[in-house]
């Protein structure tokens, strides 16, 4: 049995009342397995732009112990209003000093045992750098677990990400990418949600031994679970769910002009979204005289799950250019069985294509997308088959007792 910490300011936590992610369910996984395991993550939501407070509204405390015996630790952290600003760079600065001050402190002091392997997530870049400071302190194994492709993401942001983000990758966001692969070279070993990223890894310099492990889900329900009986006829409408963030990287205005475009068509379909960002004012105005489309803003996880157990459709507006190789919410709306309708392409849009989970169409193009919803709404043979084949897609590649295990397996033969 070691001591294993866990470096990721992002996720989601059981005590702010959301459902578990990959670092929670990882942690327990690996506390399960006996071993010592210790959680760092920031006092700020990612998510919800706010400091992190429990279902009631109580700040989380610094320090506490989860009943499967992880340790959490909350690093503070100052506010961002934007995912792209100098407030989020000051607020990943502050967690990575932080991080470092404390974790020192309490090791020095005997309140926690020095690590014997750290997994540090990238983002942030400049956590890696701490994550080599408790390597030469310590002798600790680091593995770097590639969440998104770090500074990559920020040039797709770009009016022509194509020329200009080529130009910003060898100018402005250089210190990044020196930074990104000097991480990579530090590291012990390389994990990843994808197999692109592990690719990016090796182009920067990464020599360790590397795999990828899919974002999880905890369970799959076929696609019949939910149906009411009669429910899921012509002539009902096309039920389809979105959630998750309404950022710079998600196309959700052309969702919900193709949601008007259906109408206008006579198809029948709502579309209900959940979850919060700062397009969400824009996104509502846009919405406004449309009484197909719904907005919840963040939800609970029971209710969370209620949405997804109305839906036959799971939507990913993710834009090619945002680096994001296969996010969250596939494993999401795979787990549900939901036919997907995915822009991104990429290892997203081979899985669902390789699956038959779902249908393509092209990115800011409502016309595509409206099209896709059409053919779904109106065969609803083809849509039962790719919700089958998506609950298919989720037992295969994202069952969290499978992938889990490999990377618990992965990560602890390090030590």
């Amino acid at each position: 049995m070691g001591s294993v910490w866990i470096c990721n300011p992002f996720d989601n936590l059981a005590e702010e009342g959301a459902r578990p992610q990959r670092y929670s369910l990882l942690s327990s996984a690996l506390a399960e397995r006996g071993h010592d395991v210790v959680w760092w993550t920031s006092s700020f939501s990612h998510v919800r732009h706010a400091p992190r407070v429990s279902p009631s509204g109580e700040p989380l405390p610094s320090a506490w112990r989860r009943p499967d015996g992880v340790e959490m630790r909350l690093v503070a952290t100052p506010p961002y209003r934007s995912n792209v600003s100098f407030a989020r760079i000051r607020n990943h600065r502050a967690y990575a000093d932080g991080l470092a001050a404390r974790a020192i402190d309490e090791v020095s002091s005997g309140r926690l045992a020095r690590p014997d392997v750290v997994i540090v997530s990238s983002p942030p870049l400049s956590t890696s750098r701490t994550a080599t400071l408790f390597k030469r302190e310590w002798g600790c194994r680091v593995v770097v677990d590639v969440m998104d492709a770090w500074p990559d993401a920020f040039a797709g942001l770009l009016p022509a990400p194509g020329i200009l983000g080529r130009l910003a990758m060898g100018t402005i966001l250089a210190p990044l990418v020196r930074a990104s692969g000097a991480a990579f070279r530090m590291a012990d070993a390389v994990t990843a949600t994808s197999r692109s990223y592990l690719d990016l890894a090796k182009s920067r310099g990464a020599t360790a031994p590397m795999e990828a492990f899919h974002h999880v889900c905890t369970e799959v329900r076929d696609a019949t679970h939910d149906a009411a009986e009669g429910d899921e006829t012509d002539s009902a409408p096309l039920r389809i769910a979105y959630i998750g963030g309404m950022g710079r990287l998600y196309d959700l205005e052309t969702l919900v002009r193709a949601m008007g475009i259906a109408a206008t068509r006579g198809v029948r379909a709502t579309l209900e979204i959940a979850g919060t960002g700062g397009k969400e004012v824009h996104l509502r105005r846009l919405a406004t005289d449309m009484p197909s489309v719904t907005f919840h803003g963040f939800l609970d996880p029971s209710r969370l799950d209620g949405l997804l157990a109305r839906a036959e459709v799971g939507i990913v507006p993710l834009l090619p250019g945002s680096s994001v190789a296969i996010p969250y919410k596939l494993p999401d709306y795979a787990s549900r069985s939901l036919a997907i309708l995915e822009c991104l392409g990429g290892e997203c849009g081979e899985l669902v294509a390789e699956y038959g989970a779902g249908l393509h169409y092209e990115a800011r193009d409502p016309v595509s997308l409206a099209d896709a919803i059409e053919r779904l709404a109106g065969d609803r043979r083809s849509l039962s088959a790719m919700r089958k084949a998506s609950g298919r897609m989720a037992s295969d590649e994202f069952l969290a007792s499978t992938v889990l295990a490999a990377m618990c397996d992965f990560v602890t033969n390090l030590a």
